[in-house]
């Protein structure tokens, strides 16, 4: 991963296989672990709870890349469609600041009602 982002300022990709959506309620917890047996549908296909919502960002979790995720825009319902901004290692400072620079031109992050 750092061979392959030291050619770039920050590397850009999904959050989650779709946009954002209503969570479901776990069918128990190991310790402070969720456990889903029912399955999250994207694009009308069966697919693990767990595995939607992690196959985009634990490959960072892995590698201690900093990332930033925030929305690039929302779909017809509302609902925001987010990216990953991800960063070298130890580059905090300059994924923030591209981040920002990336924030402004989106335009698309709204208080939360209440906020």
């Amino acid at each position: 991963m750092e061979r392959f982002l030291s050619g770039y300022d920050v590397f850009l990709c999904p959050v989650h296989t779709t946009a954002a959506y209503k969570h479901i309620t776990p069918d128990r917890y190991f310790d402070v672990f969720p456990f889903h047996k029912k399955d999250f549908l994207v694009d009308n296909k069966p697919i693990k709870y767990y595995a939607a919502n992690a196959s985009y960002t634990s490959i960072f979790d892995l590698t201690g890349n900093p990332v930033v995720v925030m929305p690039v825009g929302y779909t017809k319902e509302g609902l925001p469609i987010g990216i990953q901004v991800v960063g070298q290692r130890w580059h905090d400072m300059e994924l923030l600041n591209v981040s920002g620079q990336l924030d402004k031109i989106a335009n698309a992050y709204k208080h939360p009602p209440g906020f």
